[in-house]
């Protein structure tokens, strides 16, 4: 697949999938609709019924999800994320299952916050969605709100955290 990055924006309720460039650009390739916790974000505890704020894996895809739960609330795929990732542990957040995954076959989509947690995209959507994905590889930032930005401000940000990060890892080798 080609090298991406999923960015969520919980507040609008959209997922979006960019191309990493070999420049460092990025680009827009898809976007879509999907429902998120039921009581929002910014989860911190099991059960609390809110999507996790961060950045994570996709590990693996589940191509069955009605062997966990015959009721098909998951509708026909699934894919796994790392919550809670080490951060998250860090801060004492608890949980697991957040996934990105399906709706039931007699749903097109789910209303804005119809989840114990987790983004649910339409059956059709999740389809395409998994094309852009390299398990274990592709990440997805989930966050309340983007403030975009111009493109040249974004090339002078990312060339300097950049620098940052190569100062520190090349202290780090020392």
């Amino acid at each position: 697949p080609l090298k991406t990055i999923l960015l969520m924006e919980t507040s609008a309720k959209r997922l979006f999938v960019y191309q990493i460039m070999k420049s460092g650009d990025l680009r827009l390739i898809e976007t879509f609709y999907s429902s998120i916790g039921l009581l929002g974000d910014n989860k911190s505890k099991e059960g609390d019924q809110k999507t996790p704020i961060g950045v994570y894996r996709l590990i693996k895809e589940i191509k069955n999800p009605k062997k966990i739960r015959s009721d098909g609330l998951y509708g026909r795929l699934a894919i796994t994320l790392d919550y809670p990732n080490a951060h998250d542990k860090n801060f004492g957040r608890t949980g697991h299952g957040i996934w990105i995954h399906g709706v039931p076959d007699d749903v097109h989509v789910r209303s804005p916050k119809a989840s114990d947690g987790c983004l649910a995209l339409s059956n059709n959507d999740i389809e395409k969605l998994k094309k852009y994905v390299n398990y274990g590889k592709t990440h997805i930032l989930i966050v309340s709100k983007v403030s975009w930005i111009e493109k040249e401000e974004w090339k002078t940000k990312n060339k300097m955290i950049s620098n940052l990060f190569e100062k520190n890892l090349n202290n780090v080798k020392k």
